[in-house]
């Protein structure tokens, strides 16, 4: 994520995540729904956030931009849901990556 990622607002701060669903929903107008993972009672389940309202006008960049920061927001909802069941096992946020390896955000 650190040389590809889009940049986004997360709890926050700067962080990066993956363009490729919102360039996929962008391109095809294909339904962008994100989900959320946790346990409860011993047992995992999924809840599925409402389809992202991905945007139809405009350049292509800024719709993926605007797009992964819709998918940013959703999952910030699910994690402050439940936050001890996330798990992130790669550094995310700008600050945190090796400025050698990572391009400005």
């Amino acid at each position: 994520l650190g040389n590809s990622g889009v940049p986004v607002q997360f709890f926050g701060s700067k962080a990066k995540f993956p363009a490729g669903p919102a360039a996929l929903a962008v391109d095809t107008g294909a339904a962008l729904i994100a989900a959320s993972l946790y346990v409860e009672d011993g047992r995992n389940h999924v809840r599925f956030h409402p389809r992202l309202a991905v945007p139809t006008e405009g350049e292509r960049s800024r719709r993926i931009f605007r797009t992964t920061q819709l998918v940013a927001d959703a999952f910030e909802d699910g994690i402050a849901a439940r936050p001890t069941d996330w798990h992130m096992l790669q550094r995310l946020w700008v600050e945190d990556l090796d400025p050698a390896k990572a391009p400005r955000a």
